[in-house]
């Protein structure tokens, strides 16, 4: 767990900034709305469409995108309110959980901690 320390020191500091941060965004980006568009006409309308979407057909069926990103959000939409910080705290759990299992897996790779961590934090601070 020592060897380790720097590493959950991350996770935690990264965790809780993102928690202060996620409706801290003056808006809701296009791609956010987009996203969420399928699933909340499929939450009113029990109809997978989407009304913002240019794509020919979109209002019909929705068919951009596999289904995955906006079946997340149609379950999180039942469970909890439609508030950005709720529709945002998935992904921040899904991408702690990526930087999470990438640390793990480079670690059993390189047998190096020091490594995992640099590699780990220029995958999580890169804004690209």
């Amino acid at each position: 767990m020592k060897k380790h320390l720097l590493f959950w020191s991350f996770c935690l500091i990264y965790f809780l900034l993102g928690i202060i941060n996620l409706d801290g965004l003056p808006v809701a980006w296009t791609d956010e709305i987009q996203g969420l568009d399928p699933a909340v006409q499929h939450l009113k309308t029990g109809t997978f469409k989407s009304i913002v979407w240019p794509n020919p057909n979109a209002n019909e069926f929705f068919a951009s995108y596999p289904p995955l990103w906006q079946w997340i959000h149609r379950v999180n939409l039942s469970i909890i309110p439609v508030e950005i910080f709720y529709i945002r705290l998935p992904y921040l759990i899904i991408h702690l959980g990526t930087l999470i299992f990438l640390y793990f897996t480079i670690i059993h790779k390189k047998k190096n901690a020091f490594i995992a961590l640099l590699l780990i934090l220029l995958f999580s601070l890169d804004k690209t």
